[in-house]
């Protein structure tokens, strides 16, 4: 079965969290995937002497050709494999995502002993997953690299620095850091849209002039009153791309959809509409992006223009 069709599960707790490489390049993941299981390779290893912990009968397995730090290297991986209990939590990365699993604490032999392939595995309690509790995909794109730099390990078995990561990721649970942080962000945005509405027309027209060049459009019209319609001519350099602007201390749907309704006669991929005081609800059409409120805060706080909102209201 194919990961994404079970999720909204109740949070993990593991007790430790270890990265295995499925072979090597990840070779042996499809098959690992398709039957539910956890590879290991050390084909040399005896199943029995590792089984009941006889771990200096497994060091001599790996004979006089190996260094002492390989041997102590691959006695670790080894040693992982087997003592630790199904309350561990597995990943690894394939097909551009994190994948992660839980296994049964009996390592059983595979039926053939290539030198090469897998020798031995863990039966995963029910199956790999690659989507957080809410059933969200566990992109590798869009985890940090200090989770995902765990895949560029040479070996086959290393513990996670990141794990507490890791379990906040799959449980869909964020950083109490990042959530005090929103916090405060929210809360800078409910006081900054007040300020924001006392802004004189001509200060606030300024403003807007001036949010649009920090998020990277330029403008190519005289500012303000010249142009009826519109009150900027902006153009994105990397694609050349026009987009109007019209501003509004105060308006109600009736004047954003006349504006829209302008706005289609004229030369443009995109227009907005920006408006810190609305009367009533506005709900944008077409081609037409609205800015209000809230929203307005946000993009301010973007923009990195809090302290010249905080000058001119001064």
């Amino acid at each position: 079965m194919i990961d994404g069709e079970i999720h909204d599960f109740d949070p993990i707790r593991p007790n430790e969290v270890r990265y295995i490489k499925l072979g090597p390049n990840n070779l042996w993941f499809d098959d690992c995937l398709e039957h539910g299981r956890i590879d290991l390779g050390h084909s040399s290893v005896p199943h029995e002497a590792a089984r009941v912990g006889d771990w200096d009968a497994v060091r001599q397995s790996w004979g006089e050709d190996t260094s002492p730090g390989k041997i102590s290297d691959y006695l670790r991986e080894v040693k992982t494999f087997y003592t630790q209990g199904q309350d561990c939590l597995w990943i690894t990365f394939a097909r551009g995502r994190l994948w992660w699993a839980f296994a049964e604490p009996d390592v059983v032999l595979h039926g053939y002993r290539e030198p090469s392939g897998p020798s031995r595995y863990r039966r995963v309690i029910g199956k790999w997953r690659s989507t957080d509790r809410f059933g969200k995909p566990l992109n590798q794109n869009d985890i940090s690299s200090k989770l995902t730099k765990t895949a560029a390990y040479r070996q086959t078995v290393c513990r996670v620095e990141a794990e507490s990561y890791a379990v906040r990721l799959i449980n869909a649970e964020e950083d109490p850091a990042v959530v005090e942080a929103k916090a405060a962000q929210a809360a800078l945005e409910n006081a900054l849209l007040p300020i924001i509405r006392s802004l004189h027309d001509t200060d606030f027209e300024v403003l807007t002039d001036l949010l649009f060049h920090r998020l990277g459009w330029l403008r190519v019209s005289t500012l303000g009153g010249l142009q009826k319609d519109t009150y900027l001519i902006l153009e994105q350099p990397a694609t050349k791309d026009r987009a109007l602007v019209q501003v509004k201390s105060t308006a109600d749907q009736s004047v954003l959809d006349d504006y829209a309704a302008r706005f289609k006669d004229m030369r443009a991929e995109t227009s907005f509409f920006v408006c810190h005081s609305p009367r009533g609800e506005l709900v944008a059409n077409d081609n037409t992006h609205v800015w209000i409120g809230q929203d307005l805060a946000q993009r301010v706080i973007q923009a990195g223009l809090v302290h010249w909102v905080l000058e001119r209201a001064a």
